[in-house]
C-alpha cells in the first residue's frame, strides 16, 4: 500500500483518487460531487414535497445522488427538511419471502427511523417548546411503540440513517454501549417531561407492526409533532434494494418487494392534516433502469403520482466530474490526467469509453494508475504503455 501511495505522490496526488468508486465508501464525496441538473427537483421543496423514482443502471450514480441529498439535509442547521435513509432490508428478506413483505413491514422500518430522527432533533435542539397533554401522550406512544422492544444493537444500526444526529453524538454512541438511549431517546423524553425507557427489556406485548389501516393517520400525527419544532417536511431515501438478496437482482422481484409501498399513492403523497401541501416525499433509487421501468409500466404504475427520473450525464458533466475529482485529490494541481501522462489524449480516451457511466470512467483511471504503481523504475509521468495495459485489463474485466 505504501508503494502504491508513493506512486500517486510522484504524480502530485495527495490521496489515491480512484481507490474507491462506490458512493457508500467515499466519505468525502460531498466535497467534490457534481450535482445533475435535476438535483433540486429530486431533493424537493420543504413547503411541498414530491415523491420520485430515480432509475439508474450499475455505476450511474444512484447512491451518490442519494448520499448527496442526505449530506445536504444533514448539514442544514435549520432542519426544515428531516431525512432518513431506508437502505437495509436484511431483516425483512431473511425472515420473509419477497412476496410476503407487506406495507406494514416497510412502514415499521421507516417509522423507527423517523421516530428516532424526531427524538434526536429534540435532543439536539435542547428545546424549551412545551407540549400539551395530547402531544406528550403522542410522543410517548411513538417512543414506546418503536423503542421499548428494540435492542441496542438494532437501534444503533440507524445511526447513519438519520439526518438529525450530529457527528459528536454519533461518535459517543459508537464508543458507549446504550448511549443511543441515554443521549437521544431519554434526553428527548426528559424535555417532554416523560419518564425514561430502557432498551433491551422484554417487550410489553405491543410489538405489532404499524396497522395498515392506520398508517396514513400515524404518519400525519408524527409529522404534527415534527412541525412543532419547525420541520416543514420529511424525506425517506430508499436505496440499495438489489443488494440485500440474490433474488432482488431480478427487476421483477425488486418491484414485487416494494410493491405494497410503491402503489400506496396516499402514503407517498402524504398531506399535512387539514392542509393540501405534501409533507412527505419518498425518493426511490432503483436499479436496472430499462427493465424496472418496463415492469412498473406493465403493472400500470402511476408515474403522474410518483415522478420518474433516469440518471444521465452529458459529456460535459462527465468531464466536470472527472476534472473536479482529480483536482480534489491533488490540491487543485491536476485537472487533467494528461498533465502527468505521456499520452496527451488519455482524458478524452477515458471519457469516450465511459458510455456515460461515471463508475466506468473512474475504474479505468484506477486500472491505469495500478499499472503505473507496478513499474519498478518509478517514473514521474504515466507512460503510454501503462495506459494501454490498464485499458486492456479494464476491457477484459468489464467489457
Amino acid at each position: 500500500m505504501a508503494e502504491r501511495m508513493s506512486g500517486f505522490a510522484r504524480l502530485g496526488f495527495t490521496y489515491d483518487p480512484f481507490s474507491h468508486t462506490e458512493a457508500e465508501v467515499e466519505l468525502r464525496l460531498p466535497e467534490y460531487y457534481i450535482k445533475p441538473p435535476y438535483y433540486a427537483d429530486i431533493l424537493g421543496d420543504a413547503e411541498n414535497q414530491t415523491s420520485w423514482i430515480v432509475f439508474g443502471d450499475f455505476g450511474r450514480g444512484k447512491s451518490a445522488l442519494r448520499g448527496q441529498i442526505y449530506s445536504d439535509l444533514r448539514s442544514d442547521p435549520s432542519d426544515r427538511i428531516v431525512c432518513v435513509t431506508y437502505d437495509d432490508f436484511t431483516g425483512l428478506v431473511e425472515s420473509k419471502r419477497i412476496e410476503e413483505v407487506s406495507l406494514a413491514d416497510h412502514l415499521d422500518q421507516v417509522m423507527m427511523r423517523l421516530v428516532l430522527a424526531f427524538l434526536a432533533l429534540v435532543a439536539k435542539r435542547k428545546s424549551e417548546v412545551k407540549l400539551n397533554q395530547v402531544q406528550r401522550q403522542t410522543a410517548q406512544w411513538f417512543t414506546q411503540k418503536y423503542f421499548k422492544s428494540l435492542s441496542r444493537a438494532e437501534a444503533e444500526t440507524f445511526l447513519d440513517s438519520v439526518s438529525t444526529i450530529d457527528d459528536k453524538t454519533r461518535k459517543v454512541v459508537r464508543e458507549q454501549k446504550g448511549a443511543i438511549t441515554n443521549l437521544i431517546v431519554n434526553v428527548a423524553l426528559g424535555y417532554f417531561g416523560l419518564p425514561a425507557i430502557k432498551i433491551d427489556l422484554p417487550s410489553d406485548g405491543d410489538s405489532e407492526c404499524v396497522p395498515v389501516e392506520n398508517s396514513y393517520l400515524l404518519l400525519q400525527r408524527l409529522y404534527d409533532l415534527y412541525s412543532i419544532f419547525g420541520v416543514r417536511s420529511l424525506v425517506v431515501l430508499v436505496d440499495r434494494v438489489d443488494q440485500s438478496k440474490k433474488e432482488l437482482s431480478d427487476p421483477a422481484n425488486v418491484v414485487k418487494f416494494l410493491s405494497t409501498l410503491l402503489w400506496n399513492y396516499n402514503i407517498l403523497g402524504l398531506k399535512e392534516a387539514g392542509v393540501s401541501r405534501q409533507v412527505l416525499g419518498f425518493k426511490f433509487f432503483l436499479p436496472f433502469e430499462k427493465e424496472t421501468k418496463e415492469e412498473l409500466k406493465k403493472q400500470k404504475f402511476r408515474f403522474d403520482r410518483v415522478l420518474p427520473q433516469n440518471i444521465s450525464w452529458t459529456d460535459e458533466l462527465l468531464r466536470t466530474i472527472w476534472r473536479k475529482r482529480l483536482a480534489h485529490f491533488s490540491d487543485n494541481r491536476i485537472l487533467d490526467l494528461a498533465v502527468v501522462c505521456d499520452d496527451a489524449q488519455i482524458d478524452n480516451t477515458i471519457l469516450a469509453r465511459s458510455r456515460g457511466i461515471p463508475r466506468r470512467m473512474l475504474t479505468m483511471g484506477r486500472y491505469i494508475l495500478l499499472e503505473f504503481n507496478n513499474l519498478t523504475d518509478k517514473p514521474r509521468k504515466i507512460p503510454k504503455e501503462c495506459v494501454e495495459r490498464g485499458l486492456h485489463n479494464f476491457e477484459n474485466e468489464f467489457g
